[in-house]
């Protein structure tokens, strides 16, 4: 009996130890859902809030105020041109979207080639200072003495190659004969295009070839020259003067008058008294008096000479 009693107490406990095994594992099941039904309420708060930013941006992007805002600013800074069409309100990309997109740069429409520097260049006013105050000068603005003398000051501190240097001297003596026959503003003008073209990579000494053609467009031309027709002047400041006849310099011209040529109209008039005194004499340098006096020799020279 007592056997019995044993056997059933022993199936009782092994029955409850069952149920509890069986509730416990319901309520962890139960905690499970529980815990996966929050994790699916949180990605749908999380996937609603990323709808929500994605649809402010897009507010934002087609906003015509914050357009406009944009591209008054970019204005303001001179990162865009009022025709920019990067900026434009309508199509893909448009607004501030591009401006975004394309910060930092600047369209080749906004730009000029003088932004374009790839090498540093000394140029000739870097020497040249003005009055008491020493205030540096402008290139624009660098009579013939001054730009001489800034440009062998160039030359002589240059890293050049000995050919070179002499190449730059070549250089210097036909821009003075250039500006014997034409605007010293155009010469001086065609030697700062000249060094352009040496700071964006395109152009160095050893390319004479193409910097004569550069001679020939912007020194070679009378674009610019004011000369008073009446007194044969030129405007102070502007020009030194007309063009000369070479050939009637020298006593040996066929024409009768000024006349064309591939150089442009050039006038019978003296170049010498022209460059010392600014008024325009129907000699030629070869019957120039005043040109003649100047090239004597001085009477102390004379003296000395004899002696």
């Amino acid at each position: 009996m007592m056997s019995l009693m044993s056997g059933l107490q022993g199936s009782i406990d092994s029955m409850d130890a069952r149920l509890e095994k069986v509730e416990g594992n319901g309520e962890t099941e139960g905690e499970t859902e529980s815990e996966t039904e929050h994790q699916e309420e949180d990605k749908g708060s999380e996937d609603t809030e990323e709808e929500q930013r994605e649809k402010v941006v897009k507010d934002l992007q087609t906003d015509k105020q914050i357009q406009a805002a944009v591209k008054q600013r970019l204005r303001e800074l001179q990162l865009a041109s009022d025709d920019d069409e990067d900026l434009s309100d309508d199509g893909a990309g448009g607004g501030a979207a591009a401006f975004i997109s394309k910060r930092g740069k600047k369209s080749g429409r906004a730009r000029t080639a003088n932004e374009r520097i790839k090498k540093e260049v000394d140029w000739p006013h870097f020497h040249i200072y003005r009055g008491s105050d020493m205030e540096p000068a402008k290139y624009g603005d660098l009579t013939v003495q001054e730009f001489v003398n800034g440009f062998l000051a160039s030359r002589k501190y240059c890293d050049e190659t000995l050919a070179t240097r002499e190449r730059m001297l070549e250089h210097l003596q036909e821009m003075m004969q250039d500006a014997a026959d034409y605007p010293w503003a155009n010469v001086r003008n065609y030697h700062g295009i000249v060094l352009h073209q040496f700071e964006m990579g395109r152009l160095t000494w050893a390319d004479r070839g193409r910097i004569q053609q550069l001679r020939r467009m912007y020194a070679q031309t009378t674009r610019g020259s004011h000369l008073d027709g009446a007194s044969g002047t030129a405007t102070i400041g502007q020009t030194t003067g007309p063009l000369f006849c070479l050939s009637y310099q020298r006593g040996g011209c066929r024409y009768n008058s000024d006349h064309d040529t591939s150089r442009g109209n050039v006038r019978h008039i003296c170049a010498f008294c022209f460059k010392q005194t600014g008024n325009a004499y129907g000699h030629g340098e070869m019957d120039c008096k005043r040109k003649q006096k100047a090239e004597q020799p001085s009477k102390n020279e004379t003296e000395g000479q004899q002696i």
